[in-house]
């Protein structure tokens, strides 16, 4: 994130409580990648985020929903689904109104093609309602281990994060938004763009849904793009989660998931202290460093892994310290799988274009003993907690 709120550009997982920390924290930076000669500005730009998403969240999940699988029932922790959203950018000039359309691939099961709703660059949107001053502070615990490493918590005070208006209205901003992991866009003073879902329409899929086959995107304000998607790129399979105590601690455990750069885990939870938030990652690194960028790929991964920023390919567990457990009340833990993505690029001699696909599959849970799903043999009961509430947006949340 740069300093002002959240960028577009860089993400972590999601949920509200996230959403909001995120929001007001400082600016984490990704490292810095190897300078490479600068690629012509294309003419189009296409980005695909295609997710899986497995627990909470999972199949549009309401709060009914998280309640019941909470209380023991309705969906449970490995219920997945899928989703999409797509992009567009081009910087054609229509004689009439702008629009276009992805013709999909039958694997979809969404008809022959996806309207992609098109408009023309924003003329400034009206400010925003007063937000007030989020109160509290934040201790954020990191790396894998079940217990802590030196100088941790690292504790940040919420009131010192958003100096001014402007980043406040930033912020508020930002919380209209979709939670999730960012998207990196061209700068195009005059693009016009394109998106799906829109409307009614949504973007959750069916749980078999797939990418695999010929796509092409078809608009009259951007080249025809032509692209295929093999099965090397299509969803990433679901992230089957485990969690069970570990003493004091938590551990936790996943099943490998094809194709993927790396994991990050986070958890976060309202404190057992007043307007207090905590947040555990499995980034040894510090919070200043621990983003991960929206264009993640091979050589960025390598590094950010080298970094322990994120876990390698062949992790398959972690643990969350036994003093971060203990100042939780009621953690709500994110694993996020990053997957290698698709960039495809237009033939040399038109106009140029760029469609890039990027895939993720995450699993959300609630860390209760005794919960569905919790494994309560490595360790004895844990001591019912109850949360405080946050009370770091007087109003909101």
């Amino acid at each position: 994130m740069a300093p002002s709120a959240l960028t577009p550009t860089q993400r972590h997982g999601g949920g509200l409580a996230l959403a909001l920390t995120l929001a007001a924290l400082p600016a984490p930076a990704p490292a810095a990648p190897a300078k490479r000669p600068a690629p012509a500005a294309p003419g189009a730009t296409y980005t695909l985020e295609a997710r899986t998403v497995t627990g909470l969240g999972a199949g549009g999940m309401g709060s009914a929903e998280m309640m019941r699988m909470v209380m023991g029932g309705g969906a449970s922790s490995t219920t997945s689904s899928r989703s999409l959203e797509l992009r567009l950018q081009g910087s054609r000039v229509p004689a009439e109104a702008p629009k276009a359309e992805h013709r999909i691939p039958a694997g979809l099961a969404l008809g022959t093609a996806l309207p992609l709703l098109s408009s023309g660059p924003s003329r400034g949107t009206e400010a925003p309602e007063p937000l007030e001053r989020p109160k509290g502070r934040l201790l954020i615990f990191r790396g894998c281990g079940e217990t802590a490493g030196s100088g941790q918590p690292e504790v940040l005070d919420l009131a010192k994060l958003v100096p001014d208006a402007q980043q406040l209205a930033a912020l508020q901003g930002a919380m209209g938004k979709q939670g999730g992991r960012g998207v990196a866009r061209e700068p195009a003073a005059a693009a016009i763009t394109g998106t799906w879902p829109n409307g009614d329409s949504q973007g959750a899929l069916a749980a078999t849904a797939s990418l695999v086959g010929d796509h092409s995107v078809v608009s009259n304000y951007a080249p025809e793009l032509r692209f295929r998607v093999e099965a090397s790129h299509d969803f990433l399979a679901p992230l089957q989660l485990s969690a069970s105590p570990a003493g004091a601690a938590w551990r936790l455990s996943w099943q490998p998931v094809a194709t993927v750069l790396g994991y990050q885990a986070m958890a976060t939870s309202a404190g057992k202290g007043p307007d207090e938030l905590v947040i555990w990652t499995s980034s040894s690194s510090g919070w200043a460093g621990s983003a991960i960028p929206a264009n993640l790929d091979r050589r960025s991964a390598a590094q950010l892994i080298a970094q322990k920023v994120l876990l390698p390919p062949e992790a398959t567990s972690c643990s969350i310290s036994a003093q971060a457990s203990a100042a939780m009340a009621m953690p709500v833990l994110q694993v996020t799988a990053y997957g290698d993505p698709l960039t495809v690029t237009g033939p040399a001699g038109a106009t140029p274009w760029r469609v890039s696909l990027r895939r993720e599959s995450t699993a959300s849970r609630l860390l209760m003993a005794g919960m569905p799903g919790a494994d309560d043999a490595a360790g004895g009961e844990a001591e019912p907690t109850q949360p405080r509430g946050f009370k770091l947006f007087p109003g909101l949340f």
